[in-house]
Protein backbone atom coordinates (compact mmCIF):
# COMPACT_ATOMS: atom_id res chain seq x y z
CA UNK A 1 0.00 0.00 0.00
CA UNK A 2 1.26 3.21 -0.86
CA UNK A 3 1.58 6.28 1.51
CA UNK A 4 -1.10 9.03 1.08
CA UNK A 5 0.36 10.98 4.25
CA UNK A 6 3.91 11.45 5.54
CA UNK A 7 5.12 9.79 8.72
CA UNK A 8 8.38 10.88 11.27
CA UNK A 9 9.49 9.44 14.37
CA UNK A 10 11.36 10.72 17.03
CA UNK A 11 12.60 8.69 19.50
CA UNK A 12 14.42 9.73 22.74
CA UNK A 13 14.04 13.47 21.71
CA UNK A 14 15.03 16.03 24.36
CA UNK A 15 12.09 18.24 25.09
CA UNK A 16 11.31 18.53 28.01
CA UNK A 17 7.10 20.25 27.58
CA UNK A 18 4.59 21.47 25.62
CA UNK A 19 6.20 24.57 25.03
CA UNK A 20 9.41 22.88 23.29
CA UNK A 21 7.31 20.33 21.68
CA UNK A 22 4.75 22.82 19.92
CA UNK A 23 7.62 24.88 18.69
CA UNK A 24 9.31 21.40 16.88
CA UNK A 25 5.82 20.49 15.12
CA UNK A 26 5.79 24.96 14.16
CA UNK A 27 9.65 24.63 12.78
CA UNK A 28 8.71 21.19 10.73
CA UNK A 29 5.45 23.26 9.07
CA UNK A 30 7.41 26.55 9.40
CA UNK A 31 10.18 25.26 6.40
CA UNK A 32 10.76 29.04 5.47
CA UNK A 33 10.67 30.17 9.08
CA UNK A 34 8.79 32.89 9.09
CA UNK A 35 8.26 34.14 12.91
CA UNK A 36 4.83 35.37 12.21
CA UNK A 37 4.04 31.84 10.69
CA UNK A 38 6.12 30.37 14.13
CA UNK A 39 3.80 31.74 16.01
CA UNK A 40 0.55 30.79 14.43
CA UNK A 41 1.06 27.17 14.41
CA UNK A 42 1.94 27.43 17.97
CA UNK A 43 -1.48 29.08 18.68
CA UNK A 44 -3.60 26.76 16.49
CA UNK A 45 -2.26 23.99 18.17
CA UNK A 46 -2.72 25.49 21.78
CA UNK A 47 -6.74 26.49 20.39
CA UNK A 48 -7.40 23.00 19.27
CA UNK A 49 -6.01 22.16 22.62
CA UNK A 50 -8.36 23.96 24.51
CA UNK A 51 -11.02 23.07 22.40
CA UNK A 52 -11.05 19.53 23.08
CA UNK A 53 -9.02 17.29 25.35
CA UNK A 54 -5.88 15.45 23.38
CA UNK A 55 -5.29 12.86 26.15
CA UNK A 56 -6.42 9.41 23.79
CA UNK A 57 -5.06 7.02 26.06
CA UNK A 58 -2.99 6.77 29.21
CA UNK A 59 -0.02 8.77 29.07
CA UNK A 60 -0.54 9.52 25.00
CA UNK A 61 -1.92 12.91 24.05
CA UNK A 62 -2.55 13.36 20.33
CA UNK A 63 -2.05 17.13 19.28
CA UNK A 64 -3.63 17.96 15.89
CA UNK A 65 -4.30 21.16 13.52
CA UNK A 66 -5.78 22.01 10.15
CA UNK A 67 -3.55 24.46 7.96
CA UNK A 68 -3.21 25.76 3.89
CA UNK A 69 0.44 26.54 5.84
CA UNK A 70 0.85 22.24 6.08
CA UNK A 71 2.21 21.25 2.58
CA UNK A 72 1.98 17.27 3.26
CA UNK A 73 -0.12 15.72 5.71
CA UNK A 74 0.47 13.22 8.17
CA UNK A 75 1.67 11.94 11.65
CA UNK A 76 4.66 12.51 13.57
CA UNK A 77 5.63 10.35 16.59
CA UNK A 78 7.54 11.81 19.54
CA UNK A 79 8.82 9.88 22.37
CA UNK A 80 10.63 11.72 24.70
CA UNK A 81 13.51 10.89 26.93
CA UNK A 82 11.76 11.34 29.85
CA UNK A 83 8.16 11.30 30.64
CA UNK A 84 7.04 15.02 30.19
CA UNK A 85 5.44 14.96 33.80
CA UNK A 86 3.16 18.00 33.08
CA UNK A 87 2.02 18.52 29.61
CA UNK A 88 -0.87 21.44 30.94
CA UNK A 89 -3.44 21.49 34.28
CA UNK A 90 -5.09 18.26 33.14
CA UNK A 91 -2.46 16.07 31.43
CA UNK A 92 0.62 14.55 32.65
CA UNK A 93 2.91 11.93 32.65
CA UNK A 94 2.89 12.39 28.64
CA UNK A 95 5.32 9.58 27.20
CA UNK A 96 4.22 9.33 24.05
CA UNK A 97 3.21 12.39 21.29
CA UNK A 98 1.32 11.83 18.42
CA UNK A 99 1.03 14.67 16.14
CA UNK A 100 -1.77 15.16 13.43
CA UNK A 101 -1.07 17.41 10.24
CA UNK A 102 -3.85 17.71 8.17
CA UNK A 103 -3.15 20.12 4.83
CA UNK A 104 -6.31 21.87 4.29
CA UNK A 105 -9.10 20.83 2.09
CA UNK A 106 -7.11 17.11 2.13
CA UNK A 107 -8.15 14.41 -0.13
CA UNK A 108 -10.44 12.06 0.83
CA UNK A 109 -7.80 9.02 0.58
CA UNK A 110 -5.19 11.07 2.66
CA UNK A 111 -8.02 11.67 5.48
CA UNK A 112 -8.91 7.97 5.72
CA UNK A 113 -5.78 6.91 5.86
CA UNK A 114 -5.31 8.92 9.17
CA UNK A 115 -8.72 8.45 10.29
CA UNK A 116 -7.56 4.42 10.16
CA UNK A 117 -4.06 4.65 12.01
CA UNK A 118 -6.14 6.96 14.71
CA UNK A 119 -8.48 4.06 15.41
CA UNK A 120 -6.28 1.55 15.91
CA UNK A 121 -5.51 4.03 19.22
CA UNK A 122 -8.98 2.48 20.79
CA UNK A 123 -6.63 -0.94 20.46
CA UNK A 124 -4.84 -0.58 24.42
CA UNK A 125 -2.47 -2.96 23.67
CA UNK A 126 -1.39 -1.81 20.63
CA UNK A 127 -0.50 1.95 22.16
CA UNK A 128 1.35 0.31 24.90
CA UNK A 129 3.65 -1.66 22.64
CA UNK A 130 4.00 2.15 20.62
CA UNK A 131 5.26 3.28 24.11
CA UNK A 132 7.89 0.50 24.68
CA UNK A 133 9.29 0.55 21.88
CA UNK A 134 12.89 1.86 21.94
CA UNK A 135 14.25 1.34 17.92
CA UNK A 136 13.05 3.72 15.31
CA UNK A 137 13.11 1.03 12.69
CA UNK A 138 11.17 -1.14 14.40
CA UNK A 139 8.50 1.67 15.37
CA UNK A 140 7.63 2.71 11.92
CA UNK A 141 7.22 -0.90 11.09
CA UNK A 142 4.49 -0.92 13.56
CA UNK A 143 2.79 2.09 12.32
CA UNK A 144 2.79 1.00 8.92
CA UNK A 145 0.80 -2.13 9.39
Amino acid sequence: MQEKIFYKVYLNSNYTNKCEIYNFIADLVNVEKNEKLQLEIVEKLEEREKKGGILVAESVILPHFESSKVKKSGLIFIKPNKIIKRWNNNIGNVELIIVILLRENEGEEEKKEIRDFVRKLADDSYVEQLKQIKNTEIFYQKIKK
